[in-house]
């Protein structure tokens, strides 16, 4: 793991970072191979339909939006919620997720992705356009999963994608 020092010294002449001042932060950043390396993980287990796989990845007080702004119960905090929200979602919708984009990371521990997700909605095969938030915790793991998507934009699975105008 890559170490970065952040800080706010007491003296801002003071550049010393081998002697930082009680004010000094530590941050453990983690690199853009990891982040990517975990993304990949992640939508291979949701193909293969893996809750337990899928929990491994995440923090254990890790919060998922999935969707943002959906409605209640689509906010989930805490593994054991997480667990829930997977186990039902799986089972209700077999998503399969493709990459559609690059996984395109920050030096601030966060990652975005776009993918297409083919789901059962409504008894039939749809797909939706997504685009994962994610931020990670020093440790690698997932800490918040935030799924920008709108069930109103559904479309039957396969269909010709329609370029926004």
């Amino acid at each position: 793991m890559l170490s970065l020092k952040s800080c706010c010294l007491d003296d801002p002449k003071e550049r010393n970072l081998d002697r930082p001042s009680r004010r000094v932060r530590m941050t453990e950043k983690i690199s853009a191979v990891e982040m990517q390396t975990t993304l990949e993980r992640y939508l291979a287990r949701v193909r293969e339909l893996d809750v337990g796989g899928v929990l491994e990845l995440m923090a254990e007080d890790v919060s998922v939006e999935d969707p943002v702004g959906g409605p209640p119960g689509t906010h989930v905090i805490g593994r054991a919620n997480v667990q829930v929200f997977f186990t039902k979602g799986f089972a209700s919708s077999r998503p399969y997720p493709r990459q559609t984009g690059p996984i395109c990371t920050t030096a601030g521990n966060e990652a975005a992705f776009p993918f297409l997700l083919e789901l059962d909605l409504f008894g039939k095969r749809s797909e939706l356009d997504v685009i994962d938030f994610i931020r990670f915790n020093s440790a690698g793991q997932i800490q918040t999963l935030r799924a920008f998507w709108n069930l109103q934009l559904a479309r039957p699975a396969g269909s010709k994608h329609q370029p926004i105008p």
